[in-house]
């Protein structure tokens, strides 16, 4: 049987010896303070194990091996004796421990020597075979070649590393020492850990395959290299972003723990392989605005700025000022810096590099960095990425009897943080506990949504600086189980930082995969039983991703208020919107109409200094305004806090949310429906917007509601208004309520009427999945016909469908399918014009009386419910006593679409 060295009885013993050895014996007491200190302590220990034959191994792994065992063996911090506080242990304290308290020792010290890649050889079982020592940490593992594969480049250059595919170029000029230090830096940043597998595939594949290359040379040998390579296929077939420079750049021999001096090559080597970041994963890394890591950067900046500003915000702590370098240049020097104070490179402890880099940035640890820097901290730490852990030295030991060549392994399907386990379990009475889907089987949009249980209310507390667009607070969820969960999960961006979890009262662990936030509660979740999980989160909201904006729309739209001049920009209003997602942009959420909610939303704006351009702007949502409050931030500013609950559950994409100049009307109510409408600007049309959209514009809510309601039975709601931007929206959405227009789309009367009607078909009955599209948009869309048929006088509606058909045949709307249009398809015009149509050729069919008494039984039916076709041709089927299916599958499935019935004249059955 073949099994690491790290778990060999010898090696521990070795060990474990090495350490009592130092720490003293019970006949030898240990010394005191004044007899040795703390430093010539750890340097006693280092010797100690450097010193015994068995082990072989490096200063470097020595001192990475004591701090482990200090910092995670079951010892107090006081049981370590004064031959150096924090590193060898006594055998006075040795002896004071447990049996089990020891067996935990040995475990410490085990893992201390895997973990630090003490020994990768592999040796016989301790019963039997010969154990060869390993190799010197240090050892030169690359070949030095004389030639590259590409001609060109060996036209002035002569020495060249291969590391993994990607090469270090350089001159015999060069001292080798110095080429094949930096060669083990590149080999220590790809794989990190040792075990000869690319720590990401990915990123080495996309360097490699765009052939990066590390130069090591001086500046008067690149201004000869890159003249000869014009004209050759290596002018453009090279991948180029940094340099290490002999005579000028610092290469710290031994690690910067040893030589106590910074080593250059940790930041331009990592410049060269970010690059592979940037390209592999684009959405977190990349070197654009909206990345998650610009987003980052933007917050350590104080501010979203695409040119050095002259001066940055007071507590920014990354604060460049370099102006020849841009945006994109700017994020490449912050992605170094994080990942160095990540990986404690910038400890003061071992070089001065952080103190004299203060200017720009003073972020020292990795416990700094989660202090100081969230979002990069969350970035780096907790996405499931494997960046770099280790400080690279400059040597490099892959596993005994590998080749240098790494084994590629084919990346994971996604990319994922793996703090605990979320698997499926059975408890101590058997009951098997599952793990919640990621998903609800949507076949369009497969990653909206979660299955597993029922939201009953979300209470949304947030604070929001508009300054900057940074938005930070909890998220609770009230909801019950449907199935026996052993984990659960909810959408929320990427761009969102999650730095907690609690559920039912307990910390609760996580794994963030993408959009995706997988919880696993520390006690299992019967099926039928109420929990609440709270998130604690932090980010700048954005838009969705891609995939679920269709129309090209979705999430949280904002440009902060300071812009790169440090200027203050008054006109940026904030407003959430979009089908078939937008809550995911700015809280935690089961996001799909299949599962609707009550919402109670806190939401306190922070304008800090800039508070008195914006005296008189609000927050606006569903639902009613419980409270307004006037409070003060730590700089004694003041901060408003809106508070807003709903009284009807809604889907989440139909909860909306804004800031910005509005103003609310006082509009009279029609019976026991409050009008409530809002308006940015509203002052600057005549009579004011109000008025005039009534007045002038003809859009008047009395007839409609009048109407709708009569067709379709009572309103379910105590309220409704518009929200009307300044803004071109390009669109209107019928958010629960409050449907939110665009400044074009509001001064089409005929558009209110869509949005209205969509109350009673999209959000009083929501599709079951995003298929069933036409149920929503087809029926507000002859509503709109059916409004026009109750109010004008001589108006015809059977000239008017047999129009459409006419104008939608010219225009070729009508080839996509309405009952499977496909999302890229979800708003087509035949999703709403040929779903209309259906509709009037239902009522053609099957009469007047049967059309509307089927219409109002299907919403008293599937009122508050989620609903299919299947559904509503149940109910059209039951009314009418008709069987409907050949109709229903032409109409909604068929190519080409059927003519109207009896020639669209008139109903067939009168």
């Amino acid at each position: 049987m073949i099994k690491r060295v790290a778990t060999s009885i010898i090696t521990l013993a070795v060990l474990m010896g090495s350490l009592v050895a130092c720490g003293g014996t019970t006949q030898v007491a240990a010394p005191t303070d004044d007899e040795i200190s703390d430093e010539s302590g750890r340097e006693q220990l280092l010797q100690e194990i450097l010193a015994e034959p068995e082990l072989g191994i490096s200063r470097d792994l020595a001192e990475c091996f004591i701090d482990y065992v200090v910092d995670n063996s079951p010892l107090d911090f006081e049981q370590w004796n004064t031959l150096g506080d924090d590193y060898p242990v006594s055998a006075e304290a040795l002896e004071g421990l447990s049996e089990e308290e020891m067996e935990d020792l040995v475990s410490v010290v085990a893992i201390g020597v895997e973990d630090c890649g003490l020994f990768d050889e592999e040796y016989e079982d301790a019963d039997g075979g010969d154990y060869s020592s390993p190799p010197v940490s240090g050892e030169f593992n690359f070949e030095l070649l004389t030639e590259h594969p590409f001609d060109c480049l060996n036209q002035e250059l002569d020495v060249f590393v291969n590391v993994f595919g990607i090469y270090v170029i350089s001159h015999s000029s060069i001292p080798t020492e110095y080429v094949e230090h930096s060669a083990n830096v590149v080999a220590e940043f790809m794989d990190n850990d040792a075990d000869g597998v690319m720590d990401d595939p990915e990123v080495h594949r996309f360097l490699v395959e765009n052939n990066f290359v590390v130069p090591v040379w001086t500046e008067a040998l690149r201004e000869e290299v890159f003249p000869s390579l014009r004209g050759t296929f290596c002018e453009d077939n090279l991948g180029w972003a940094a340099s290490m420079y002999y005579g000028d750049d610092d290469w710290a021999f031994g690690g910067i723990k040893q030589a106590g001096t910074w080593d250059t090559n940790l930041e331009e080597i990592w410049h060269v392989l970010s690059v592979g970041w940037y390209n592999t994963y684009p959405e977190y890394f990349g070197d654009r605005t909206g990345s998650r890591l610009a987003d980052a950067m933007d917050a350590a900046r104080g501010g979203r700025f695409q040119t050095v500003p002259n001066s940055y915000p007071e507590g920014a702590w990354y604060s460049y000022d370099d102006y020849t370098c841009n945006y994109d240049c700017q994020i490449a020097e912050y992605f170094y810096w994080i990942l160095m104070a990540n990986i404690d490179a910038l400890d003061p402890a071992y070089t001065d590099k952080c103190e004299s880099s203060k200017d720009e940035w003073y972020v020292c640890t990795k416990d700094e960095l989660q202090q100081i820097d969230p979002l990069a901290y969350d970035l780096l730490n907790n996405q499931g990425f494997k960046l770099p852990t280790r400080i690279p030295s400059g040597s490099y030991r892959g596993p005994s009897g590998r080749e240098t060549s790494p084994t590629v392994e084919e990346p994971a399907e996604e990319v994922a943080e793996q703090k605990c386990d979320a698997s499926s379990a059975s408890d101590k009475t058997g009951t098997e506990f599952q793990k919640g889907s990621k998903g609800v089987g949507d076949p369009y949009f497969p990653g909206l949504g979660n299955g597993g249980y029922d939201v009953d209310r979300y209470l949304i507390d947030v604070t929001w600086q508009p300054g900057d667009g940074y938005l930070d607070g909890w998220t609770t969820i009230e909801a019950k189980t449907t199935e026996n969960l052993s984990s659960f999960n909810v959408d929320l961006n990427a761009n969102m930082a999650v730095s907690e979890v609690i559920v039912n009262g307990e910390d609760a662990c996580f794994i963030r995969e993408g959009t995706e936030v997988t919880v696993v509660p520390a006690t299992n979740l019967p099926v039928g039983s109420e929990f609440e999980a709270r998130f604690a989160y932090a980010g700048f909201p954005g838009p969705v991703p891609a995939e679920y904006a269709p129309v090209g729309a979705g999430g949280w739209y904002h440009e902060p208020f300071i812009t790169e001049d440090n200027m203050v920009q008054r006109n940026n209003i904030m407003y959430v919107v979009g089908e078939p997602s937008s809550s995911m942009a700015w809280h935690p959420v089961n996001d799909h109409p299949r599962d609707r909610a009550q919402f109670r939303i806190e939401m306190a704006v922070d304008n800090g200094p800039n508070y008195v351009y914006f005296p008189d702007w609000e927050v606006v949502t569903n639902g009613y305004l419980i409270s307004k409050e006037e409070t003060t931030n730590t700089q004694n500013l003041p901060v408003t806090t809106w508070i807003y609950e709903t009284r009807y559950p809604q889907a989440p994409y139909l909860t909306v949310l804004a800031y910005g100049p509005f103003t609310e009307s006082d509009e009279e109510d029609l019976d026991d429906v409050t009008l409530r409408h809002w308006a940015q600007n509203a002052d600057t049309l005549p009579g004011g917007s109000f008025a005039h959209a009534k007045e002038t514009l003809g859009i008047d809510y009395g007839p409609m509601f009048e109407v709708f309601t009569d067709l379709f039975g009572p309103y379910l709601y105590d309220t409704y208004g518009y929200l009307a931007l300044s803004d071109s929206l390009g669109f209107a959405l019928e958010t629960q309520t409050l449907s939110i227009f665009g400044y074009g789309t509001w001064t089409q009367p005929f558009i209110h009427v869509h949005e209205l009607a969509h109350q009673w078909f999209g959000n009083y009955i929501t599709v079951d999945n995003w298929s069933e599209i036409w149920l929503n948009e087809g029926f507000a869309t002859y509503s709109e016909y059916l409004f026009e048929e109750a109010v004008a006088p001589g108006y015809d509606i059977f000239l008017e469908m047999r129009s459409l058909v006419t104008t939608g045949e010219a225009y070729g709307w009508f080839a996509v399918l309405p009952g499977d249009p496909g999302p890229e398809n979800l708003f087509a015009p035949a999703v709403y014009y040929r779903g209309a149509l259906t509709l009037h050729a239902l009522r053609m069919t099957i009469g007047d009386d049967a059309f509307f008494a089927s219409v109002r039984k299907y919403v008293d039916d599937f009122g508050g419910k989620s609903v299919t076709t299947a559904d509503f041709v149940q109910v059209v089927e039951s009314v009418s006593g008709a069987d409907l299916e050949d109709f229903f599958d032409s109409w909604l499935f068929g190519t080409p679409m059927p003519d109207l019935p009896c020639e669209g004249y008139s109903p067939c059955i009168q």
